[in-house]
Order: C-alpha cells, then sequence, then structure tokens
C-alpha cells in the first residue's frame, strides 16, 4: 500500500485532520482530528473524504436536544431508514448477526432521518436500499436503490462463474440459458461441466413428464409404465435421469426405499421389506 494522502491541517466539516495515526483492517487508513466542540477522535480516510463523518458526534448530539416531528415516521422511506439502523445497531434484531455483528454501521451523518432523506430521496417503484460493497457501511457514496434482481447479484454468498471469457453470477447465467437459477446450481453440484450444465435441455435430463416415452432394451413405454413393471415409482425414475444416470441404470437399479404408498410388502413379520 503506497503512502497515505496528506491531509493534516484540513478540514473536514467541524473537523479538522491532525496526523495520520496507521491503518485499520475494517477501515483503512486512519487520522486523528480535533472537532471545533474541543473533543478528539479517530476517522478513516474515507469517510472524512466522502463527508459521511462530520464531527466527533456532537452534531448528532445537538440534533437529537432539538429534535422536531418530520411527520414521516409513518411513511415507508422512515420504515427503511429505522430498519437501516436497528439491523446495525439493535442486538436483539433477527439481522443484526449479519450487519452490526459483522461491524457495519450507519454513517453519522445518516443518524439523521432528513440527511438520510435529503441524500436518497423517496423510494422508486419495486426498489429497496441496497449497498455497493456488502461489507461496507450504510453511507452516501455505498448505497443505492436496486431492484430486487440487482441485490440477488450483490450479496456476500454470490456464485461467480466464467465461461467463453465471460463472467457472471450464476442467477445471470440461469436467466440468459432460460433455466432455473436452482436447477444450474444442482447440475454444478454433481459436478456438470458448466457447457453442459447451461446448454442441456430440462426436458433431456430432467424428464418430469411421466408421459414421455422412453426407450430401453428394445422396447418403448411411459416412464409410469416401467415404473409399474419394475416396481419403482415414475418420480424416482426421473430424478435419477435428472443426475444423469444411463436410462437402462435409472429403470432397473432397485431402490433402497420402500415404494411410497405400497405397504403391502414395507413390513413383515416387524421387519421393514425393501422392493427390488
Amino acid at each position: 500500500m503506497g503512502q497515505p494522502v496528506n491531509i493534516a491541517g484540513k478540514r473536514f466539516g467541524k473537523l479538522v485532520a491532525l496526523k495520520y495515526s496507521g491503518i485499520s483492517n475494517k477501515q483503512g487508513r486512519l487520522w486523528d482530528c480535533i472537532c471545533d466542540c474541543g473533543n478528539t477522535c479517530q476517522v478513516s480516510y474515507g469517510k472524512l473524504n466522502h463527508r459521511a463523518t462530520i464531527s466527533c458526534g456532537c452534531v448528532y448530539n445537538a440534533h437529537r436536544r432539538s429534535i422536531k416531528p418530520h411527520g414521516m415516521s409513518k411513511t415507508p422511506i422512515y420504515r427503511i431508514w429505522l430498519g437501516m439502523r436497528e439491523r446495525c445497531e439493535k442486538t436483539t434484531h433477527h439481522a443484526y448477526k449479519w450487519y452490526g455483528g459483522r461491524g457495519i454501521k450507519v454513517c453519522e451523518r445518516w443518524q439523521i432521518f432528513e440527511n438520510f432523506y435529503a441524500d436518497m430521496g423517496e423510494r422508486p417503484e419495486g426498489m429497496s436500499l441496497d449497498r455497493k460493497d456488502v461489507n461496507g457501511d450504510y453511507e452516501p457514496e455505498n448505497c443505492r436503490w436496486a431492484t430486487f434482481e440487482e441485490q440477488a447479484n450483490n450479496t456476500r454468498s454470490n456464485l461467480i462463474l466464467e465461461h467463453m471469457g465471460e463472467k457472471l453470477t450464476l442467477s445471470q447465467w440461469a436467466k440468459r440459458a432460460g433455466i432455473q437459477a436452482s436447477t444450474l446450481h444442482y447440475r454444478i453440484k454433481k459436478g456438470w461441466p458448466l457447457d453442459r450444465a447451461l446448454n442441456a435441455s430440462v426436458d433431456t435430463y430432467a424428464n418430469r413428464d411421466s408421459k414421455r416415452l422412453i426407450e430401453c432394451r428394445g422396447r418403448t413405454q411411459r416412464i409410469t409404465e416401467w415404473a409399474r413393471e419394475v416396481g419403482l415409482t415414475a418420480t424416482i425414475i426421473s430424478q435419477r435421469i435428472l443426475r444423469g444416470w444411463d436410462v437402462e441404470a435409472a429403470i432397473f437399479t432397485p431402490s433402497k426405499r420402500p415404494v411410497k404408498g405400497d405397504k403391502s410388502d414395507c413390513y413383515r413379520g416387524g421387519h421393514r421389506i425393501y422392493r427390488y
């Protein structure tokens, strides 16, 4: 990492940077600052540069003492602001462990609802509050209004796949291929090559239509007919084909589970009997 930008003596709101004090794993480069009220504090360069922190906290405290009703406490935008703060600050909130528990905070400016509303405005229809950097704080430069799809593609657990020189999330690849994301995830989990997982027809490998004709050992009949013949269910045969089994193996490999609904042979003499 290069030398820090020298901001000693520069003013940021009510704060004046005094000296560089080191690097924090969470916040980056830290500066010792003095506030107009006389208090000193440590603030990251990023928060100073983006005006996310403009005082030692005295601005917020003064606002709390002189707060006046804004008349928006029952509006959707206020509930979004309140939910944001509760996730980061309220330890009893059900989502705290994923926000405040991971060190994510609401910047000092957004501790005041009016500032949040001035920066973000009304929520556009069909969108919700989203952080561009999912490991960053709630602050003006890191937040946006995003659609559900945009948010789904911006999570810590997202799986990024590269195919033919292009990198997309799993859900983006699934949408492009015209299949369910769960189907694509299942195929990849089972070890399918990405090209096959993207281009295989769902009907070819996931035969969910019990009326579809299957040819095996020189005979052609429906899955339900094969199932009755070998003592399996159509679902078991269909799932095996979905997982890439050979058709003959999918039909004639015995099941180690009792056939649901057929209780005549499930138990005999107190022992479970498996259908083969």
